[in-house]
């Protein structure tokens, strides 16, 4: 999986909401995603690119921006191979 390709997709995901986004834009803080939009968001990501979010994924810092999810999700699919 390549990260420039799900980079692309994250934020297409939020351009679709209406959202213009960039993989710094601070996510939670400009309101752009509440905690229904980050729990709407896990579904998209685990059925997309085929990761698990467990509980301990579930922080602030790992939403605060599409490259912090990002990470999370590389991590995962390291996790994977």
């Amino acid at each position: 999986m390549e990260m420039v390709n799900v980079e692309k997709q994250l934020i297409g995901y939020f351009k679709e909401r209406g959202n213009i986004v960039a993989s710094k834009t601070p996510l939670l803080e400009e309101k752009i995603i509440d905690s229904m939009g980050v729990m709407e968001l896990i579904a998209f990501i685990e059925s997309s690119f085929n990761v698990e979010f467990k509980d301990d994924d579930l922080t602030v810092e790992n939403f605060q921006t599409i490259e912090a999810i990002l990470s999370v999700i590389m991590s995962k699919v390291g996790e994977d191979q």
